[in-house]
Protein backbone atom coordinates (compact mmCIF):
# COMPACT_ATOMS: atom_id res chain seq x y z
CA UNK A 1 0.00 0.00 0.00
CA UNK A 2 1.30 3.42 -0.86
CA UNK A 3 2.51 5.77 1.51
CA UNK A 4 0.54 8.73 2.42
CA UNK A 5 2.34 11.93 2.45
CA UNK A 6 1.50 15.00 4.24
CA UNK A 7 2.47 18.17 2.61
CA UNK A 8 2.03 21.74 3.88
CA UNK A 9 1.51 24.47 1.31
CA UNK A 10 0.74 27.77 1.25
CA UNK A 11 -2.29 28.95 -0.67
CA UNK A 12 -3.53 32.50 -0.95
CA UNK A 13 -7.05 33.88 -0.15
CA UNK A 14 -7.63 34.14 -3.92
CA UNK A 15 -6.54 30.46 -4.37
CA UNK A 16 -8.80 29.21 -1.28
CA UNK A 17 -11.97 31.26 -2.26
CA UNK A 18 -11.76 28.90 -5.99
CA UNK A 19 -11.84 25.95 -4.29
CA UNK A 20 -14.00 26.92 -1.32
CA UNK A 21 -16.54 27.36 -4.16
CA UNK A 22 -16.33 24.05 -6.04
CA UNK A 23 -18.22 21.26 -5.55
CA UNK A 24 -17.39 18.90 -2.51
CA UNK A 25 -17.56 18.05 1.12
CA UNK A 26 -14.45 19.39 2.41
CA UNK A 27 -11.65 21.38 1.45
CA UNK A 28 -9.89 18.14 0.19
CA UNK A 29 -12.61 16.87 -1.94
CA UNK A 30 -12.99 20.06 -3.06
CA UNK A 31 -10.14 20.47 -4.31
CA UNK A 32 -9.43 17.15 -5.86
CA UNK A 33 -12.95 18.03 -7.76
CA UNK A 34 -11.48 21.09 -9.21
CA UNK A 35 -7.99 19.68 -10.32
CA UNK A 36 -10.13 16.39 -11.59
CA UNK A 37 -12.24 18.27 -13.59
CA UNK A 38 -9.04 20.90 -15.24
CA UNK A 39 -7.19 17.94 -16.02
CA UNK A 40 -10.48 16.16 -17.87
CA UNK A 41 -12.26 18.85 -19.14
CA UNK A 42 -10.00 21.69 -20.06
CA UNK A 43 -8.23 19.82 -22.84
CA UNK A 44 -11.83 19.01 -24.07
CA UNK A 45 -12.83 22.80 -24.15
CA UNK A 46 -9.40 24.02 -25.70
CA UNK A 47 -10.36 21.34 -28.66
CA UNK A 48 -13.95 22.57 -28.78
CA UNK A 49 -12.49 26.35 -28.67
CA UNK A 50 -10.06 25.46 -31.35
CA UNK A 51 -13.05 24.03 -33.23
CA UNK A 52 -15.29 27.05 -32.93
CA UNK A 53 -12.15 29.70 -34.16
CA UNK A 54 -11.77 27.87 -37.38
CA UNK A 55 -15.42 27.74 -37.91
CA UNK A 56 -15.53 31.39 -36.93
CA UNK A 57 -12.74 31.77 -39.70
CA UNK A 58 -14.33 29.93 -42.09
CA UNK A 59 -17.38 32.03 -41.69
CA UNK A 60 -16.00 34.98 -41.94
CA UNK A 61 -14.54 34.16 -45.19
CA UNK A 62 -17.44 33.54 -46.46
CA UNK A 63 -18.57 36.81 -45.36
CA UNK A 64 -16.13 38.99 -47.24
CA UNK A 65 -16.34 37.03 -49.92
CA UNK A 66 -20.17 37.53 -50.13
CA UNK A 67 -19.97 41.57 -49.39
CA UNK A 68 -17.46 41.06 -52.50
CA UNK A 69 -20.38 40.21 -54.63
CA UNK A 70 -22.10 42.20 -53.26
CA UNK A 71 -19.93 45.33 -54.20
CA UNK A 72 -19.97 44.24 -57.58
CA UNK A 73 -23.03 43.86 -57.91
CA UNK A 74 -23.75 47.12 -56.72
CA UNK A 75 -21.03 48.39 -59.47
CA UNK A 76 -22.87 46.56 -62.04
CA UNK A 77 -26.31 48.14 -61.15
CA UNK A 78 -24.47 51.90 -60.98
CA UNK A 79 -23.31 50.50 -64.61
CA UNK A 80 -26.38 49.71 -65.98
CA UNK A 81 -27.88 52.59 -64.54
CA UNK A 82 -25.22 54.99 -66.20
CA UNK A 83 -26.00 53.11 -69.38
CA UNK A 84 -29.46 53.80 -69.39
CA UNK A 85 -29.04 57.18 -68.59
CA UNK A 86 -26.64 57.21 -71.30
CA UNK A 87 -28.77 55.50 -74.02
CA UNK A 88 -32.22 57.79 -73.08
CA UNK A 89 -29.73 60.89 -74.01
CA UNK A 90 -28.60 59.08 -77.07
CA UNK A 91 -32.41 58.33 -77.91
CA UNK A 92 -33.22 62.02 -77.02
CA UNK A 93 -30.52 63.67 -79.33
CA UNK A 94 -31.15 60.98 -82.47
CA UNK A 95 -35.08 62.60 -82.03
CA UNK A 96 -34.20 65.89 -82.05
CA UNK A 97 -31.76 64.92 -84.69
CA UNK A 98 -34.81 62.88 -87.00
CA UNK A 99 -36.98 65.69 -85.72
CA UNK A 100 -34.85 68.93 -87.68
CA UNK A 101 -32.90 66.57 -90.88
CA UNK A 102 -37.24 66.00 -91.29
CA UNK A 103 -37.93 69.71 -90.66
CA UNK A 104 -35.27 70.39 -93.22
CA UNK A 105 -36.67 67.84 -96.01
CA UNK A 106 -40.22 69.44 -95.42
CA UNK A 107 -38.35 72.78 -96.28
CA UNK A 108 -36.64 71.71 -99.10
CA UNK A 109 -39.56 69.99 -100.61
CA UNK A 110 -41.14 73.01 -100.92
Amino acid sequence: MAEKKLTTIRLDPRFIEIVEGYEGKSFSDKLHNLVYFCVDEVPKAKKRLSSIQQDIEKETDRYYKAMARMRDFSNLRNIIEDLERLGNRAAQHIEKFVERELGEESGRQK
